[in-house]
């Protein structure tokens, strides 16, 4: 081998070496990072250069090692220029790669900081709607706030002007004028009015509650004493009768100016109150209307008018005064009625009368007729009354309980009525007696009068579905199921009891 082949291929050896080392070097940070010359040499650059001398070394020396000649025709020039090519397509290819590497870092980096911009929009527009949702939460609660503090003031002042007129009123029903009287009487009316209408108060039961206070006063009127109430029947005559002290006129027309105000409070009552009769059976109905739910209590109340024709409901007339005749024809009672210890001084009718609910006439005073022509749906005691005249209970349709316990009849009680036909026979006449329905058993009555009684109620026996009955005598028992539309009455009696 010639010595310069040994030379060439000696430094071929040498460099490298000591461009692997150099490659080495630069690759492990704890060794470059002790040579200052290539502390800051990127390593790809380190690579390139590296590949770069290597190349041009091996190009220079290979050919030499290998005794390749430079002449014409030799192949040194060309084995040279391959590997200076072949050096230049690896520097390439490791440009193009690299460059291939840091555009695929540089679209992952944007493609990252797409997703992060992306993220971040959606974050500031989840954001941005929390906060316009918080805002908008904040000003619904702002305006609710404000609206219900504007309610408040509202309905403050409208209830304040409302107790104004209430107070208003009161005072006019001391007046002495009868207009001005009437006047708080409708005021009143009306103010229970609005009270059960007024939509600012959310409770029912507050509603009710302000409208009973004012009904309480309505009622509190009535009871009041009226001086002229025990000459109804003398002031209601056309001439003064020559016994009679005073100024007749003028007393007329304060007693009829003081019946038509106390009359006008139980018709605006009425008109507040309906009655919802069933078309199927007119013995079923009920009540309804805004003042349904009130009591009412006439108490002690001195009645000096006629009262028929109206709806009453929870209605106490106890210990009331009736004077002269006490018409309740045609009326509705619903709920509780109480007539106990009532005293009545001239007649007093319940003909066609409709009791729905338990009824008390006990200890009551009858000093004329007494008549009840009545259809009582639940209990009605008559317990220690005394009737000083006549007392009719027919025809009358019972279907709770009936107590005449302690009672004091002066005449025999009436509890069958012959009705005379209109163009009939003077001898055909309508039997109508009182019935008592089957489903009150004889035992739940009483008819067991007073021990100073002058009469008493004389029993009868009849046997009506498998059971026997001791009711008065000549008297009936019905099945309130069997009422007919077409014959409007009940279609399913017992035999008079005998």
């Amino acid at each position: 081998m010639r010595s310069d082949a040994i030379i060439a291929w000696s430094l071929l050896v040498i460099f490298t070496v000591l461009i692997t080392l150099f490659l080495i070097a630069t690759n492990k940070s704890e060794i470059k990072d002790k040579i200052p010359l290539i502390r800051n040499w990127k390593v790809f650059y380190c690579w390139l250069g590296a590949i770069a001398f290597l190349g041009g070394i091996t190009a220079f020396f290979l050919p030499i090692a290998l005794n390749s000649g430079f002449n014409k025709g030799d192949d040194g020039p060309t084995l040279r220029q391959l590997l200076l090519y072949t050096t230049g397509g690896i520097l390439g290819v490791i440009t193009l790669g690299e460059t291939h590497r840091k555009n695929n870092l540089e679209k992952d980096k944007f493609d990252e900081q797409k997703n992060q911009f992306e993220k971040q929009l959606i974050n500031q527009k989840e954001n941005l709607k929390e906060q316009l949702n918080s805002q908008l939460e904040s000003q619904r609660e702002q305006i609710a706030a404000q609206k219900e503090k504007d309610n408040q003031e509202y309905n403050r002042q409208v209830h304040s002007e409302r107790r104004s007129r209430y107070s208003n009123a009161i005072e006019q029903l001391a007046s002495k004028e009868a207009v001005i009287r009437l006047g708080g009487i409708y005021t009143l009316v009306g103010l229970v009015d609005e009270w059960l209408a007024d939509e600012g108060i959310k409770e029912t039961k507050v509603r009710r509650m302000e409208g009973q206070v004012i009904i309480n006063n309505l009622c509190a009127y009535i009871r009041s004493p009226f001086h002229l109430a025990e000459m109804r029947d003398v002031l209601e005559l056309e001439t003064p009768p020559d016994t009679y002290k005073g100024d007749f006129s003028g007393d007329q027309e304060k007693f009829f100016e003081e019946a038509n105000i106390r009359k006008s409070i139980f018709e605006e009552i009425n008109k507040r109150i309906t009655v919802d009769i069933d078309p199927d059976n007119t013995n079923n109905r009920k009540i309804v209307g805004t003042w349904s739910d009130f009591n009412f209590n006439f108490s002690n109340a001195p009645i000096f008018y006629f009262l028929q024709y109206l709806t009453y409901v929870n209605s106490s007339f106890h210990g009331a005064k009736f004077y002269g005749q006490a018409f309740f024809n045609n009326s509705h009672f619903f709920g509780t009625t109480d007539f106990t210890d009532a005293v009545f001084y001239g007649d007093a009718e319940f003909d066609d009368a409709f009791f729905v609910g338990n009824v008390s006439f006990n200890w009551a005073k009858f000093n004329l007729s007494a008549s009840f022509k009545s259809a009582f749906k639940q209990k009605v005691t008559f317990e220690g009354a005394q009737f000083i005249k006549s007392a009719g209970f027919a025809p009358s349709l019972f279907e709770g309980p009936i107590s005449f316990k302690d009672v004091e009849f002066s005449q025999d009680p009436i509890f069958i009525e012959h009705i005379h036909i209109p163009d009939a026979h003077p001898h055909d006449c309508l039997y109508a007696p009182a019935v008592f329905s089957y489903k009150t058993k004889s035992r739940e009555h009483n008819f067991s009068v007073s021990s100073k009684s002058a009469f008493g109620i004389t029993l009868g026996h009849t046997s009506f579905k498998n059971d026997d009955y001791e009711i008065p005598m000549g008297t009936m028992i019905f099945d309130p199921d069997s009422w007919s539309k077409k014959e409007n009455n009940y279609l399913d009696m017992s035999s008079p009891a005998k």
